[in-house]
């Protein structure tokens, strides 16, 4: 071999690659002090130790073998030239193996050179080059790699080789600190191989807290050490909101590489362990782009009845077909008071109080189930529905509390001919002339009146406006003595104060 302005001329190349490859992070990912072997066993030798490396074995993997030609190529940069020159090749070519394999002297060989292998470490010779240099220094390639022995005389990367200059601000490589010293992201290294990404797991993933809601923390979370390990779509396999940048700034895997599958894993938040939690999480001052994280709006439909714009923030929620991840997938569960003996039969008085909370999850199909009158004789005892005007007009009933009474009411009285708006109608247990005699009816129990007519039914003959301009007040009613008694009564009717006080 000779020099040329200080470069090796006609070595034979190939040796073991330099550039750390990705087994060599995984062995570079250390824990309690201890280095990891590469292949994601778990298995850990002593710091301070070679980092096992595919370097060491690339005889048996490109046909070069180190030991065979130790004795003609004594130091590393006589091959490896870009290690000490910015901007030289790493590597030797090929070709230069045929100074002497030519087929005359030495048999000829098929070897095709070596290239660095993908990898997530951020090193650079050049910029090393440029460091040395400026300090006025030599390149001292045991500086960052093992010593060669000829049993191995590649090299092979050691962690102390890092450290030395780049001090890591924790004890533990794997611990909570900026990896983008030293790494780039594992989705700008798309040719790794799925053994390859089988990583450490690090001490503080561990933690019962951790997958709770410590790794996505504002104040802990550090995006560059999440994007050496995950990207995107590891996230995406929990989380429902997986479009938000946190997430998708991380990058996605390749769609052509097989990445390993993921458990979904839903941790319960102690927020939700809290009694009650079930019955008024709505209240407890999360947004929906909280529930979001784990939550599809089929979650919510799984116990909220439609339309969903009515309840606090669930329209804003992904449908589970437009997710990746599936979410928490929750079950129905009646509220605790459900299960009190005979609630199923005694339910009346909730239903009155709070029509409304029981809309939170019934519709009007629920109740009809067990209350629709002669199909179904559970509520109303048989033939209920022949007598059933004395009560709609009592106030001991309250049809609204299941029934739409403008829908539900005037439905049947149309289709049985009873409502024909004339004066004789026979709807009020066919009394003649109800309509000119329903002024004492509707001045003692107005909640009757209610439960099927509108403001609008009453202001077609007393109204100033109206038709006839009837007077709803009977004989000798004092409009004054009425309004000093209860002047909000006067306002359901009249929209200015009608005596003009």
């Amino acid at each position: 071999m000779t020099r040329v302005g200080g470069k090796a001329t006609g070595a034979p190349g190939g040796v073991g690659r330099f550039a750390l490859t990705l087994s060599t992070v995984a062995a570079l990912a250390v824990s309690s002090g201890a280095q990891l072997k590469p292949g994601g066993n778990g298995e850990v030798a002593p710091r301070g130790a070679a980092i096992p490396s595919s370097n060491s074995d690339r005889g048996a993997e490109d046909g070069f073998d180190h030991a065979v030609h130790a004795g003609l190529f004594p130091t590393c940069t006589g091959c490896h030239t870009g290690a000490v020159q910015r901007g030289d090749a790493l590597f030797p070519a090929a070709a230069s193996c045929a100074a002497c394999h030519d087929g005359e002297d030495l048999e000829e060989v098929d070897w095709e050179g070596s290239t660095p292998e993908p990898s997530i470490l951020a090193f650079e010779h050049d910029a090393h080059i440029d460091a040395i240099a400026e300090a006025d220094e030599t390149t001292v390639c045991t500086s960052c790699h093992t010593e060669p022995s000829e049993a191995s005389p590649a090299v092979a990367p050691r962690f102390e080789g890092c450290t030395g200059c780049h001090a890591h601000e924790v004890e533990d490589h794997t611990g909570g600190a900026s990896c983008a010293t030293c790494h780039t992201s594992l989705a700008t290294v798309p040719a790794l191989s799925q053994a390859s990404v089988d990583f450490v797991r690090p001490a503080d993933h561990d933690t019962p807290e951790f997958l709770a809601g410590l790794h996505g923390d504002e104040e802990l979370f550090e995006q560059s050490r999440c994007a050496t390990c995950h990207t995107s779509d590891r996230c995406a396999a929990c989380h429902v909101d997986a479009g938000i940048s946190q997430i998708s700034e991380l990058g996605a895997w390749p769609a052509s590489t097989f990445l390993p599958a993921w458990e979904n894993t839903y941790p319960v938040p102690a927020s939700h362990e809290a009694s009650g939690f079930d019955r008024a999480h709505w209240s407890t001052g999360g947004t929906a782009s909280d529930c979001s994280t784990c939550h599809t709006r089929n979650d919510c439909t799984t116990c909220h009845t439609p339309p969903l714009d009515r309840w606090y923030g669930m329209a804003d929620l992904t449908p589970r077909s437009a997710a990746l991840a599936p979410g928490a997938e929750l079950e129905r569960r009646s509220p605790a008071g459900h299960a009190t003996p005979g609630f199923g039969v005694h339910h009346q008085v909730e239903a009155e109080v709070s029509a409304g909370a029981c809309a939170t999850c019934h519709t009007e199909d629920s109740c009809a189930a067990c209350h629709e009158g002669v199909r179904s004789p559970v509520y109303h005892e048989p033939g209920y529905e022949a007598g059933h005007a004395a009560d709609a007009a009592s106030r001991f009933m309250d049809c609204s509390a299941c029934h739409d009474t403008v829908v539900f009411c005037r439905a049947c009285h149309s289709e049985s001919g009873i409502m024909d708006q004339s004066v004789g109608a026979a709807y009020h247990d066919a009394e003649p002339l109800w309509l000119l005699r329903h002024g004492q009816a509707a001045r003692q129990t107005l909640e009757g009146c209610v439960s099927c007519h509108e403001q609008r039914d009453c202001t077609r003959c007393h109204s100033s406006l109206g038709a006839f301009r009837v007077s709803p007040h009977g004989p000798g009613f004092d409009p004054a003595l009425a309004q000093d008694k209860n002047p909000r009564a006067c306002t359901l009717c009249h929209l200015t104060d009608p005596i003009g006080r």
